[in-house]
């Protein structure tokens, strides 16, 4: 089971995050694991391997997508409906550019852009 979306929450201070109790095991990550193509479409997967202090092993298989998601939301500062905007305004002004400068649709239409596009409009991270 691939992690594939995910909903993040952004709190400015410790003290308005989440307190958790002993509902919630501790884990330790002791690998992340970066599989090229490990989707079905050939993007990039990790695989985070993470051990609880019983020793128990849990794994967390997600998208690169959602890893690269998160690096950028904290390094903007932005949430991730600002990171839909931002790629998306990129994806549609790299086209826009490809097509002012005269190439064809197969150039400036590419497989990366239109999965952005679709993902926006979709809602998705």
């Amino acid at each position: 089971m691939v992690t594939d979306s995910v909903t993040v929450k952004r709190f400015a201070k410790p003290e308005d995050a989440p307190k958790y109790n002993e509902n919630w095991n501790m884990v330790r990550i002791e690998n992340a694991l970066i599989v090229d193509k490990g989707t079905v479409s050939g993007k990039p997967t990790v695989d985070l391997q993470m051990v609880d202090a019983y020793g128990n092993k849990h794994l967390v298989m997600t998208t690169a997508g959602i890893v690269s998601m998160l690096h950028s939301a904290i390094e903007n500062g932005e949430g991730p409906k600002d990171q839909r905007i931002a790629a998306l305004e990129k994806a549609l002004g790299d086209a826009v550019s490809c097509f002012q400068n005269g190439e064809d649709q197969t150039t400036c239409v590419t497989s990366e852009r239109v999965e952005c596009w679709e993902s926006a409009l979709k809602g998705g991270a």
